[in-house]
């Protein structure tokens, strides 16, 4: 009885302890605007919990490539797509929406498919989608507006 008591007291303060260090690290995002294609600098959507929003599908269409100046061409990790009316966002690897690209479905208009955790393994859907697209997206489209 003496040995399991010991255990189980060792067991809780590793897991407090485990619990009191994820505290201070970035909390996950929580979402993509409705209309925007969002895209985050590290994995599983973390940058102290902020995406940058890019474009409004409102407007559809082809939107501006990132720039170096906005500080997101090649440097995202993750990315959501939640372009509203648009059922897909396209990411490209070259500014000019070209060269090889993977498609993520729309969160409001398709409802699944619509985020990619690590844009290292392999990112959502189309022909170069088992590609690593981790720090290598230039640029965006909406597209089934």
């Amino acid at each position: 009885m003496k040995k399991t008591s010991v255990r189980f007291a060792l067991a809780a303060a590793l897991a407090a302890t485990l619990g009191i260090a994820g505290i201070g690290s970035a909390q996950a995002a929580t979402g993509c605007t409705k209309g925007f294609a969002c895209l985050w600098e590290n994995i599983n959507y973390n940058a102290s919990g902020t995406a940058k929003e890019w474009g409004n599908s409102v407007n559809a269409g082809t939107y501006s490539p990132f720039s170096t100046v906005t500080g997101y061409r090649d440097i995202a990790s993750s990315a959501w797509a939640n372009g509203g009316q648009c059922r897909y966002t396209y990411w490209y690897v070259d500014p000019s929406q070209s060269g090889d690209y993977f498609y993520l479905n729309s969160q409001t208009a398709v409802g699944s498919g619509y985020k990619d955790s690590y844009l290292g393994d392999g990112a959502g859907f189309g022909p170069h989608a088992t590609k690593n697209f981790n720090d290598n997206i230039s640029s965006f489209q909406f597209s089934g507006c």
